[in-house]
């Protein structure tokens, strides 16, 4: 029961990575609010801590909406009485064949993707740390990518949303951490997470394609939900206490390896 009496707001908390860390977080004693723009995965998510005995409430949002996410912190504090934690887990990631190449980018879908990546998780912040600093003390977690440090064609307006929240993680830390709110990020590589799901069903043998892309990772395998949630778990807790500012790879070793040569 490590979070025992902390509160958390988790966004994108109803399905994948977000779930596993609202799960998490609850397992270690945290209230949890889960924040989604789907009702059916929120409200499930929230439903499944409270079956566990946790406590959790859904509140759904779109956090690119200023409006909605103004909420968040209100119905976080009527539910639990303050805020503790910030998990910023919402975001957006086209399928390779949804996306396109820069000068071919649509417009729409650039505004989309920063507005969802990197405005989103810039809300949250602003409207949520406001309860953190009337306890003097707080947690920020920004879930980043491994497309912040290198990336693939057609990802390039993933890759700068990203790469603006790594950077949007040390200007917060740098302005907050004197106040008592540590700022960090986790940048996960490959997840079998919903966005992997719906790749797998456009590819002819999804077997295959997991065993190959397995072989690309040092460590052998593809990560889990739970791998991300556990090192989210570690940079909310005090265990952390002396670490800001910084950026987790969650990526099996991915980029520590160059290319195959002949």
């Amino acid at each position: 029961m490590e979070l025992a009496g902390k509160v958390a707001v988790v966004t994108g908390g109803g399905a994948g990575i977000g779930r596993s860390i609202a799960l998490t977080l609850a397992r270690e004693g945290a209230a949890v609010v889960v924040v989604d723009f789907d009702r059916a995965v929120g409200e499930g998510t929230a439903a499944e801590i409270a079956a566990l005995g946790g406590k959790a409430i859904f509140v759904e949002a779109d956090v690119s909406d200023s409006s909605q996410v103004q909420q968040i912190p209100v119905r976080t504090r009527q539910a639990f009485g303050g805020l503790d934690i910030l998990v910023n887990n919402a975001g957006l990631q086209l399928l390779p064949q949804e996306s396109h190449d820069l000068a071919d980018f649509p417009e729409e879908l650039w505004h989309r993707q920063l507005a969802v990546n990197l405005t989103g998780p810039f809300l949250c912040f602003k409207y949520c740390v406001p309860e953190m600093l009337k306890w003097g003390a707080g947690a920020v977690v920004n879930l980043v990518s491994i497309h912040s440090f290198a990336t693939l064609p057609v990802f390039g307006a993933y890759a700068a949303s990203k790469g603006g929240l790594l950077a949007l993680t040390r200007a917060m830390a740098l302005e907050y951490s004197p106040r008592g709110i540590r700022v960090n990020a986790v940048a996960p590589g490959l997840i079998h997470s919903a966005i992997v799901e719906r790749f797998l069903d456009t590819v002819p043998d999804r077997e295959q394609y997991l065993a190959q892309a397995a072989k690309s990772y040092p460590v052998g395998r593809i990560g889990q939900p739970q791998d991300v949630a556990e090192i989210v778990l570690f940079l909310v807790s005090d265990r952390a206490s002396f670490i800001t500012g910084a950026c987790y790879l969650v990526d099996g070793g991915l980029l520590a390896r160059l290319p195959t040569m002949g």
